[in-house]
């Protein structure tokens, strides 16, 4: 036998650092299962999933509400351009005396404007 064969083998630094890597790395996936990566992925999938489905939603009734908003905006205001035309109305049924006895043939025309807004006569 020659020296260098009875010599011990030396390691390299460089594989002792790889195998220092190498414990640690047991150390800490010793308590993992191998299915670790699907039951986590499988978390993830279900945590993703609820977040789109929430923003779907989310804009959903968003949507529906700017919706509602508009229809009563618009209601408002046809009521309140109805409302206008009605006190119009009852202001020239003042003005121009109608009533039942003081219909003319001459205002009939603006006296049958009124019978046109009957159900605001209990808002004026």
């Amino acid at each position: 036998m020659s020296v260098e064969e009875k010599r011990p083998a030396k390691r390299r630094r460089i594989q002792h650092e790889q195998a220092i890597q190498r414990l640690d790395l047991q150390r800490f996936t010793q308590y993992f299962t191998p299915d670790a990566a699907i039951i986590i992925g499988s978390y993830v999938r279900v945590i993703l999933h609820f977040v789109g489905i929430a923003i779907i939603l989310y804009v959903l009734y968003r949507t529906l509400e700017s919706f509602t908003v508009e229809i009563q905006a618009r209601y408002h205001y046809e009521m309140d351009e109805l409302a206008e035309k009605a006190r119009i109305c009852h202001r020239n049924y003042v003005n121009h005396n109608c009533g039942p006895h003081l219909k003319g043939a001459v205002w009939q025309s603006f006296c049958d404007e009124w019978d046109r807004y009957p159900f605001y006569n209990n808002l004026i």
